[in-house]
């Protein structure tokens, strides 16, 4: 009968201590009071050996897996939404930041980059925005008739077309801003 290596150990070293007591220290029979037989012995040290090769296999199979790990994290580093993308700055094609025919005040058409609960997220988006060279900035919700009450909104615009925002839009894409759209807005009244 198999026993693990420690259990064997265990009764190698029982035996071992209780052969004195027994009176058969010496004899060498290989009696249950002299201790295992040869071949308990040799099952012992094979379950021994076989124990290790496992414990071996396992730590190699470990030192493998974090070794992959690591090379799946250097490999393919996070990205986040703030992720800072480089943008090749303003060309004349870039839609003007206010044209004289659509303001705040009138409303118009706006490119919409973020909108948040509070106006430090606003914020920090616009001003992410600005360093990137878009002409983005903030306007509470609650201004305008076709948003929904209580957010502030980070936009670019007011521009007189939907296809200006829409190329402010593409900017905003470009600069990692995925959920960026165009939307038409009015004073509320």
């Amino acid at each position: 009968m198999s026993r693990s290596w420690r259990s064997g150990l265990a009764a190698l070293v029982a035996a071992a201590l209780l052969a004195p007591l027994a009176g058969g220290c010496g004899s060498g029979g290989g009696s249950a009071a002299t201790g295992p037989s040869s071949q308990e012995l040799a099952d012992i040290r094979a379950d021994a050996a076989r124990e290790a090769r496992l414990e071996e296999r396992v730590r190699q199979l470990e030192a493998e897996r974090n070794r992959a790990r690591r090379a799946r994290e250097r490999a393919a580093p996070v990205r986040t939404v703030t992720e800072v993308v480089p943008v090749p700055a303003a060309s004349a094609a870039a839609p003007r930041s206010t044209p004289a025919t659509a303001t705040a005040a009138a409303g118009g058409h706006i490119a919409q980059l973020g909108s948040f609960t509070v106006r430090s997220g606003a914020e920090r988006r616009a001003a992410d925005l600005r360093a990137r060279g878009i002409a983005a900035n903030v306007l509470r919700s609650d201004a305008y008739s076709e948003m929904a009450a209580g957010y502030w909104v980070t936009y670019a615009g007011f521009y007189a077309t939907a296809a200006e925002a829409q190329t402010a839009v593409a900017q905003a894409h470009a600069a990692g801003i995925s959920d960026a759209f165009a939307r038409h807005v009015t004073a509320a009244g």
